[in-house]
C-alpha cells in the first residue's frame, strides 16, 4: 500500500494554535490520517505500511507505530520509559526494512557514568513486534522501558 506525505501546518478557526504535522493519504483508496509532528519524528516505512512516532525529547520518551489497513490506521505498538526512572532521550536512527527500525535510549546528562545510551532494534515478525537490546534488563531496570501491542 502506497501512502503520500503532504507536509502542512493548521493555523487559524479550528484548531487555537498551530499544529504541524502531516496528512498520510492512502493513495488506493483515498483515506486520510493526520499526524501530529510539531516535537515529534514521524517516519514512514520503506514500504509505507506502518508509521514510526518518536517524541523522544519529552519526559518520558515514547514511540507508536501505527499500521495503515484498508479502513483507518491501527495503533500497533506502544512503548515507553517510565517517569519514575532515569530521565532519558529517544533517538530515531531510521527503518532498515519494511519492518525493522533503530532507535538509542540515551540518559540525560549529568547521569551516573555506568548511564550509556542503549540502541535498541525494533523489528515486526509474523504480525507480531519485538525489541532486541544488548542488555534488556538495563533497559527495563535503568529506564523503565516497555511495550504494549
Amino acid at each position: 500500500m502506497l501512502v503520500r506525505l503532504i507536509l502542512c501546518s493548521l493555523k487559524g478557526a479550528r484548531i487555537p494554535y498551530n499544529a504541524p504535522g502531516s496528512f498520510l493519504i492512502n493513495a488506493v483508496n483515498g483515506k486520510v490520517a493526520f499526524v501530529h509532528n510539531g516535537g515529534d519524528i514521524v517516519a514512514a516505512s520503506p514500504d509505507g505500511s506502518h508509521v514510526a512516532i518518536i517524541n523522544g525529547s519529552s519526559w518520558p520518551p515514547y514511540v507508536n507505530v501505527a499500521r495503515f489497513d484498508d479502513d483507518a490506521p491501527v495503533l500497533e505498538l506502544h512503548c515507553s520509559a517510565s517517569e519514575q526512572r532515569l530521565p532519558a532521550s529517544l533517538s530515531f536512527k531510521g527503518w532498515r526494512d519494511d519492518g525493522t527500525f533503530d532507535m538509542v535510549l540515551s540518559p540525560k546528562s549529568g547521569k551516573a557514568p555506568g548511564d550509556s545510551a542503549v540502541p535498541l532494534r525494533m523489528a515486526l515478525a509474523g504480525g507480531v513486534w519485538s525489541i532486541a537490546a544488548p542488555d534488556l534488563s538495563r533497559l527495563r531496570e535503568s529506564f523503565g522501558w516497555s511495550c504494549k501491542g
